[in-house]
């Protein structure tokens, strides 16, 4: 049924509707005319909605703080954001089948990526089918793929790259004091008690790879022994490919 014309059409007519009313993130709460955005505005929404009015209290203790840096606006001569290719409309329908196929693979909504990939329909094409099988098709355990993504995305400063695949690294079977230990890689080995041995040498493989390109003869043999050699071309190959999409990622400015 997602695929159904009339489910394409109820997406496309929501987005709109909503894009009409000014919403620009997820999750947003309507109320009236009002909107609330963003997690830690959901105790302001109820009070409004209990009330309606605003909680002058908040509004009056916000008002009066010191300012703080002030940023500097694009010239006009710019795009957007000032060193960044504008993201194209989240509605795109041409190329239908790609797009569609890219949808399919995300689950229904084009990111960020997505929409800087699609000004080039074949760059866009090879890469969801290449890293469609590096996320989907690969043998080696989601885990660990999960966790060398975030490794490379910690390396290369790729903040959007971390806050994709942070939360997949959990819900694949990591969890949150591994995730914030990996901010910390300058002192990971600090930290190594939270893994277990193939995530250490995945945490170590991917530095490695992405810091000094050179792996190591050390660091191969142990890898050699922690992994079958299928699993560990996977592995490098994963890491491989995501110091392109991070650095695809920070080239372009997203964040």
């Amino acid at each position: 049924q997602l695929k159904s014309p009339q489910v394409k059409q109820a997406l496309h007519d929501n987005g709109h509707r909503a894009a009409k009313q000014g919403v620009f993130g997820v999750p947003t709460i309507a109320i009236g005319s009002e909107l609330f955005w963003g997690y830690d505005s959901t105790e302001m929404a109820l009070d409004f909605y209990h009330q309606r009015q605003w909680p002058t209290d908040a509004i009056e203790a916000a008002a009066a703080l010191a300012t703080g840096q002030n940023r500097k606006k694009p010239s006009a001569s710019t795009d957007e954001t000032g060193t960044r290719l504008p993201l194209l409309p989240i509605d795109l329908s041409e190329p239908a089948d790609l797009v569609a196929a890219i949808r399919e693979r995300r689950g229904g909504q084009l990111i960020e990526l997505d929409r800087l990939l699609l000004y080039s329909a074949p760059l866009a094409q090879g890469w969801n089918d290449f890293i469609g099988n590096v996320r989907n098709r690969f043998s080696i355990r989601q885990q660990l793929r999960e966790l060398a993504m975030c490794t490379v995305a910690v390396v290369n400063g790729a903040d959007y790259e971390y806050s994709q695949h942070a939360p997949l690294y959990i819900s694949s079977g990591g969890d949150q004091p591994r995730a914030e230990a990996l901010k910390d890689l300058a002192n990971i080995r600090e930290h190594f008690a939270l893994f277990d041995k193939q995530e250490q040498l995945t945490i170590l493989l991917s530095t490695q790879m992405t810091r000094d390109i050179r792996v190591d003869k050390a660091l191969f043999s142990d890898c050699r022994d922690s992994f079958p050699d299928t699993e560990l071309v996977e592995l490098i190959a994963t890491i491989a490919a995501y110091n392109m999409v991070s650095r695809f990622l920070v080239a372009m400015n997203l964040h």
